[in-house]
């Protein structure tokens, strides 16, 4: 019996043969023309399994099949530069289908306009799940401001020098001063007493619940816009209300 390399076996299964094809092409080429016979004893691997393996690496083009004198099939293994010309092969196929996809997906998409603008959800849930979803910001890809409707006057996870525009009620406690590039409107919280986070950024709308342990991240240009629109409008009434509660 030959024990194959492992880390041979393991390289040949990453290539697309199974271990006991990767064993049988090994032995093969380590014992030369054998019958199905020896190289199952030589690999160590029962009889049908073998002309199983020995089948798929002939229409793999690995192994090559003749007859000795007697009559007897005898197995051989080819080349193993067969396994790089096989290789750039199936490179060159991938790299065809990817560019068929990439033609393809237009024509797809036109079929059905309504994908074109169909929106991506993502539902969060409990503690870890609203931290996944507060993080997202970390990942924040344009330099415009983050706009956000906070019931803590607070952002976490803002990239250093990002612009924060925050609207948050005031419930008479300590009055928030902005830091940096954090500018704060204050509203009445007795008029505006909102209870979940709303943020706006790059094309996404991000809706915190923690007291309900619930966020949503809705990813839409077209939403987002809107609500960026929304927002500006109501940081230019912000500005009047948060100058009535500073003076007070």
């Amino acid at each position: 019996m030959i024990s194959p390399d492992k880390t041979i076996v393991t390289q040949l299964i990453g290539f697309g043969l199974t271990e006991r094809e990767a064993i049988v092409y090994l032995t093969a080429i380590e014992s030369g023309a054998l019958s199905a016979q020896l190289l199952s004893k030589r690999a160590d691997i029962n009889r049908s399994s073998t002309y199983v393996a020995l089948e798929s690496l002939i229409n793999k083009g690995l192994i090559e099949k003749a007859e000795d004198a007697k009559g007897v099939s005898i197995y051989e293994a080819v080349n193993p530069d067969t396994l790089l010309k096989e290789a750039v092969a199936i490179e060159q196929k991938q790299a065809k289908i990817h560019q068929d996809i990439d033609n393809l997906i237009p024509e797809l998409t036109a079929l059905s306009p309504a994908l074109m603008f169909h929106p991506r959800v993502k539902f969060y849930e409990g503690k870890e799940g609203v931290e996944t979803a507060v993080h997202d910001l970390a990942m924040m890809k344009s330099g415009e401001a983050v706009r956000a409707f906070a019931v803590i006057p607070t952002i976490s996870y803002s990239k250093k020098e990002q612009v924060v525009q925050i609207i948050s009620p005031y419930k008479g406690k300590v009055m928030p001063q902005p830091q940096g590039e954090t500018f704060i409107r204050l509203i009445p919280a007795k008029q505006y007493n909102f209870t979940s986070d709303i943020r706006i950024y790059d094309n996404k709308i991000v809706l915190v619940s923690g007291r309900e342990e619930f966020a949503v991240i809705i990813e839409d240009t077209y939403f987002a816009e809107i609500m960026k629109e929304t927002f500006d409008l109501a940081w230019e009434e912000a500005q009047r209300l948060d100058a009535q509660i500073r003076a007070n």
